[in-house]
C-alpha cells in the first residue's frame, strides 16, 4: 500500500461528487447511446483491424443462457444493443448505491461548519442524527447525546483561530 500524503488525499465529499458526476455523463451517453455508441464502435473497428481482428456478432441461436442473443441487422447493432446500453442501464445501481453515501457524507460535512458560530442550522442537526444512526451500532452513547455533543463542538470550533480549525473529517478526529 503505498504512503498517501496530506496533498493527495481526496475527501469522501468530493469523491462522492466525482460519482455524481460520472453518473451524470453515463446517463448522457445512455440518452445518446446511438450517436456515442457508434463513434466507439468505429474506433474499436479500426483498432481491431490493425490487429487482424473483425468485430462480428456471434451466431444467435434460438435458446441462449450464457450470452447476450439479441437479433440484430448489424454487428454495431447488436453490440450496442446487446452490450453497451445494458452496461449503460446498469448505472441505476450505482446510484442507488452511492445516494446512501451522500447521507453520510452530509453529517460528516457538519462537523467541518464554514462558521460555527452559527449553528448548528436544522440542516445540521438532521445530518449528524442520519449519521448517527448509519453509525449506531459503534456509538457508545444514546444518540440523544449526538446534538448536544455538536453544539459544544460547534461552541469549541468557534473559539478557535480560522486557522486552528480542522479543515477535513480527520482533522476534526484529531481535534477531538
Amino acid at each position: 500500500m503505498q504512503n498517501i500524503t496530506k496533498g493527495d488525499q481526496k475527501d469522501l465529499y468530493e469523491a462522492v461528487n466525482t460519482v455524481e458526476d460520472v453518473i451524470s455523463e453515463m446517463k448522457s451517453l445512455r440518452q445518446n447511446a446511438e450517436c456515442e455508441f457508434h463513434e466507439l464502435f468505429v474506433s474499436a473497428q479500426e483498432t481491431a483491424q490493425n490487429q487482424g481482428f473483425s468485430l462480428d456478432m456471434p451466431r444467435l441461436t434460438s435458446r441462449q443462457i450464457n450470452r447476450c442473443n439479441v437479433a440484430a441487422a448489424t454487428n454495431e447493432e447488436y453490440f450496442r444493443v446487446g452490450i453497451f446500453i445494458p452496461f449503460l442501464d446498469s448505472i441505476a445501481n450505482l446510484e442507488s448505491r452511492f445516494n446512501a453515501h451522500k447521507s453520510i457524507i452530509g453529517g460528516l460535512q457538519c462537523l467541518i461548519p464554514a462558521d460555527p458560530t452559527v449553528g448548528p442550522t436544522t440542516k445540521q442537526i438532521q445530518s449528524i442524527k442520519v449519521l448517527g444512526e448509519f453509525y449506531k451500532e459503534d456509538l457508545t452513547k444514546p444518540l440523544e447525546e449526538l446534538v448536544p455533543e455538536l453544539r459544544l463542538w460547534y461552541r469549541k470550533l468557534s473559539r478557535l483561530n480560522a486557522s486552528e480549525r480542522p479543515t477535513d473529517v480527520l482533522g476534526c478526529i484529531k481535534s477531538c
